[in-house]
This record gives C-alpha cells, structure tokens and sequence, in this order.
C-alpha cells in the first residue's frame, strides 16, 4: 500500500468493523475472523488479494494508533509512513508465503480469560445438570405430573442453550468456513 492519508483511517475502521474506542484486542479478533478467508492460498484472486493487504496493514495501523493514542493523527500518519510502513511489508509477504494452516497458527488470538471462564461454565454446568436430574427424579417419584417434568427437562435444555451460546465455541476450526 503506498502511503497512508488520514481518509484510510475510516476505511480501515470500516473494512476490520472497529469503532475508534475499540481495545487492540478487538482489533486482532475481527481480522483474525475476516482475514483468514481472503488469505492468498484460499482465494487467490487478485482482489481478493488486495482486499488481505489491505486488512493487513489496517490491523497493523489501528493498533500502531491505539500504541501512540497520546499522539494526533496526523503526527501517527507522518511516524508510520516513515518508520513503519516498511516492518509491515515484510510481515504482509511473509503471511501471504504461508500456507492456510501456518497463517490461522501465526493469526491465532490466545483468550485465557475465555477459557477460564468456560471452565467455571461448564463446572456451572455440571452441578445443575445435577441438581436438574435430581429434581426430575425427584418429582417422578413424588408422584407430580409428567407434563411439571418435561417443563422442568425443557428449562434444563434452555439454560444449557443459552449458557454455550455466549462461551466463543463458534469461533472454534470446526464451524469455520472451509474452502
């Protein structure tokens, strides 16, 4: 990419979705999920190609301005096209010389907190598929009626729904698009 004008940081936002107060951290989550579909050894078509240079050096930009965020933007654009525009080529080539796998590998974000969390859920899980069980055998053997039982067994499945629907699992290899 030639050199960056202050009308790219719009296009930059807009191409990775980022709004300006969102952490690096979000930044490296959106292009790791947009990115690796327009990777050069899954769609080798030169648009396709110019549109991953163009997520490649967003990412690397929008971060650089959130490392430098005491500074305007225009002094951030001046700085990268001097210094940094050149780091990021290289690390452009180098992604695109990667097969698909050794890219996800090397665009992978690490989330320790979310696997902490899903740890803690799925222990959350476990105690009230328990208790649920319990409740059920319970009220069998009370003698309630089988219609108080598939209601219990209903809000059970619709606990458990919810509860994965939020831990991140669709980001997993397996629900991602192959080509």
């Amino acid at each position: 990419m030639d050199k960056i004008k202050i009308e790219h940081i719009a296009y930059f936002r807009k191409i990775l979705h980022i709004k300006p107060n969102d952490s690096v951290n979000k930044i490296d989550i959106n292009f790791e999920n947009k990115s690796i579909s327009f990777h050069p050894s899954v769609r080798p078509i030169p648009k396709f190609i110019s549109h991953f240079d163009n997520m490649v050096v967003a990412r690397e930009f929008l971060k650089y301005m959130k490392e430098y965020k005491e500074m305007d933007e225009e002094q951030i654009i001046d700085n990268w096209n001097e210094y940094e525009r050149d780091k990021v080529q290289k690390k452009l080539d180098l992604y695109k010389s990667m097969s698909r796998a050794e890219y996800e590998k090397a665009v992978e974000v690490n989330f320790m907190a979310l696997n902490v969390l899903k740890i803690f859920l799925y222990i959350f899980l476990s105690i009230s598929t328990i208790i649920g069980i319990y409740l059920i055998i319970y009220l069998f053997s009370s003698g309630s009626s089988i219609l108080g039982i598939f209601i219990l067994l209903f809000i059970i499945i619709v606990i458990i729904a919810f509860a994965f629907r939020g831990t991140g699992i669709k980001r997993q290899s397996l629900f991602r698009r192959k080509y």
